[in-house]
Order: C-alpha cells, then sequence, then structure tokens
C-alpha cells in the first residue's frame, strides 16, 4: 500500500516467470500462467514444508535431551501456525514470481499527485503480519500456562496456578491487539484518533458493565488471596450455599452441592461473603456428636461406653480419622438430662454426615447394650393450693 506521486500502472509490474513466458512459444498456451502459478505453488509448498518437517525433527530431538517440557509445548503450539505460514509463502513466491505486483485495489484522493493503492504485496505483507501474530501469540501463552503449571506449585507465591491461565488469555488478546494496529497502519488508518474514539466507548461500556468487572476483579481477589481454592469444601452465610469449589472463573465461581447440583454464584458475593472453608488449615476437621443421659446414670459407665463406641467406628470407618483418639467430655447439666460428648475427625467435611450417622447407630446401640437411658424433655409442674 503507498501514498506516492507514482501513476498507479507504474506499481502492476510483471513477474519474472511471466516475462520469460511472453517470450517463449508456450505463451499461445490458454491459462498458462495459471498453471505457471500452480505449478509453482505446489513446488514452493513441497520444499518449505520438507524444511518445515526437517527443523521439526531437528527440535524433537533437541527438546528430548532437555528436562523441562517447555519446549515440547512450545513445538507443539508452534507447528500449526508454521504450516499456515508455509502456505501464504508458496502463494507469495508463486505469485509474485508469475503475476508480479498487481494492484488490488486503486483509489483516488481527488488530487493530481497522489494515489492510494493496495497491492499485491500489502496483500501478502498484511498476511505475514497475521500469521507471525498468531504465531507470537500461540508461544507467548503457551509459555505463561507452562510457567504456572509447571513452575508455580513448586513456589511459595500467592498468585497460585488459577492466575496463570488468565494471565495467559490476556497476553493474547495484547498481541492480537498489537498486531491489529500493525495492520491498520499499513492499510492507512490513523490510529491514534481510532484509539481515542475506543477509549471514550470503553468508557461507556465500562459503565454499562460495572457489575460484570466487579465480578471480574473479584475473582482476580480470590485467586490472588486464596481465602478458597478449587476442591475446596466451603460454606457461604450470607447466600446459605453450602458445597465443594469446582471452578473459579472470571466471572463466577462454580459450587458443587451435597445434592450433585451447581450453584453458580457471582464472585462479587464470594468475595464480600463470610465463608467458612472446612479444608484450612488442613482437609480433616473435628465433628461432635452430644447426648443426654438420664440423672440416675452412672457418668464413669456412661464415660466408658460412650468412649468404646466412638473407637469402635473410628477403627471400623473409612472416613474417620485413624490417627486421631475420640475425645469424650461430661459437658452440661441439662434441664431433663446429663449430657456427654465425643469429638473425633473426619477426613473430609464432605463425609461429615457418613460419619456422624455411623456414630450415632453406634452409640444408640451401646447405650441400649448397656441399659443406659436417654431421657425425652420432662417438666416437673407443682401444684400450690390456696
Amino acid at each position: 500500500m503507498a501514498m506516492n506521486s507514482t501513476s498507479i500502472n507504474n506499481l502492476a509490474d510483471s513477474g519474472i516467470v511471466s516475462s520469460f513466458l511472453d517470450s517463449t512459444p508456450f505463451a499461445t498456451i490458454p491459462g498458462i500462467k495459471a498453471i505457471a502459478t500452480l505449478a509453482l505453488f505446489v513446488l514452493f509448498y513441497l520444499v518449505l514444508e520438507l524444511a518445515h518437517g526437517a527443523l521439526k525433527r531437528l527440535f524433537r530431538g533437541i527438546s528430548e535431551k532437555t528436562r523441562n517440557t517447555l519446549d515440547d509445548e512450545l513445538l507443539k503450539v508452534v507447528s500449526k501456525p508454521v504450516k499456515y505460514f508455509v502456505i501464504v509463502a508458496s502463494a507469495y513466491l508463486a505469485i509474485v514470481l508469475v503475476i508480479g505486483n498487481i494492484i488490488l485495489i486503486p483509489f483516488s484522493t481527488g488530487q493530481a499527485d497522489a494515489q492510494w493503492t493496495f497491492a499485491l504485496y500489502d496483500l501478502f505483507s498484511v498476511l505475514f503480519i497475521l500469521v507471525g501474530t498468531h504465531i507470537a501469540a500461540s508461544v507467548i501463552s503457551a509459555a505463561i500456562t507452562w510457567y504456572g503449571r509447571e513452575v508455580m506449585p513448586h513456589t511459595k507465591n500467592a498468585l497460585g496456578n488459577e492466575l496463570f491461565p488468565i494471565g495467559s488469555k490476556i497476553a493474547g488478546i495484547s498481541i492480537y491487539a498489537v498486531g491489529a494496529i500493525i495492520v491498520l497502519g499499513m492499510l492507512g488508518i490513523e490510529v491514534g484518533p481510532l484509539l481515542a474514539g475506543l477509549g471514550i466507548a470503553g468508557l461507556a461500556v465500562a459503565l454499562a458493565l460495572q457489575d460484570s468487572l466487579g465480578n471480574f476483579f473479584a475473582g482476580m481477589h480470590i485467586l490472588i488471596d486464596k481465602p478458597v481454592k478449587a476442591g475446596d469444601y466451603v460454606r457461604i452465610k450470607n447466600e446459605d450455599v453450602e458445597g465443594t469449589i469446582v471452578e473459579i472463573g472470571w466471572r463466577s465461581t462454580k459450587i458443587l452441592q451435597l445434592n450433585n447440583s451447581h450453584i453458580i454464584l457471582p464472585n462479587s458475593k464470594l468475595a464480600s461473603s463470610v465463608l467458612i472453608n472446612y479444608h484450612l488449615p488442613e482437609k480433616a476437621t473435628g465433628i461432635k456428636i452430644a447426648v443426654g443421659v438420664s440423672y440416675d446414670s452412672d457418668t464413669d459407665k456412661v464415660m466408658k461406653v460412650f468412649y468404646e463406641a466412638a473407637k469402635k467406628v473410628v477403627t471400623e470407618n473409612e472416613f474417620a480419622v485413624k490417627e486421631f483418639e475420640p475425645k469424650v467430655w461430661f459437658t452440661a447439666f441439662k434441664d431433663s438430662c446429663l449430657e456427654f460428648a465425643v469429638v473425633v475427625k473426619v477426613v473430609d467435611f464432605a463425609n461429615k454426615v457418613d460419619l456422624e450417622s455411623a456414630l450415632n447407630m453406634e452409640i444408640l446401640k451401646a447405650f441400649r447394650k448397656n441399659k443406659i437411658e436417654i431421657p425425652f424433655p420432662a417438666r416437673t409442674v407443682y401444684l400450690k393450693k390456696e
């Protein structure tokens, strides 16, 4: 593309092969230039593809000798875009050698000495920039994703592995934006006024998408501060939601409830809520079972039976933490009973109900066997005679 005083017709030069064909008897064959262009395209494609394959095998051999997997990831993501480059380069070489620089879009500015043109060379320049931008974005995104997956889990950085997929997408979009600006500049479009207009439009969009942006930045805060992460079992008091965190996205968080249904909670609500994370500081958590017995009961006997029942469940139940010794206490004098409590640990809060059920069953069985009474609530009423 050009803005100059040269005549448009002077830019449409013929290719070397075309000039050669015009001087030979082949010039009279119908469609000879199209046949030559296709033949050269196939030839250049085969040559470049062979070179691509040779380089790919060479770099694969080198990557197999290295310890990290970064080079393998880069080789994988670059392989497909390079095929696009081979196709564009083959077409460029074939067309330019046969046809030359054809004017695709002539446009007069109305002045005798200034004309805007978009030629075949400009088209291929744009295509090369687009392919190069795609390769650069793929490489940067793959490198960031690899770093988040392979390196970050071994560090104590608070950003965490969850933030890198988002960073990868932002980096890719930024590279594509730079490529688009370069292409617009080649097309003669003034980028400055366009960016100013986009800034005003962006402000309007930001106001319209205030809630979405709030959710996005809340999601970033959650990923950086890490009050919860995927796999944690949580209870969100403000929203009356309980379940396992499945995914923290840019807008919302998915929570799997015990009934196997998903709750989609906006990140802004999660960030502003009071929540209990049952997986911090560790997955194993304590559960407490309280039972009332009759005031006539032998407290030493109750403590012993209570402990033995809890110990049996801890030994046999798959959801109990075996290393944790059951704790039994005489906790309170109630209106109708003496209250005793036992504390055991469950391996995961999601299995709390399973272990509680097993404990309740075994405690009831042990109390009935040892004739320990669990009284109903009772109240003595005294009537005063006047």
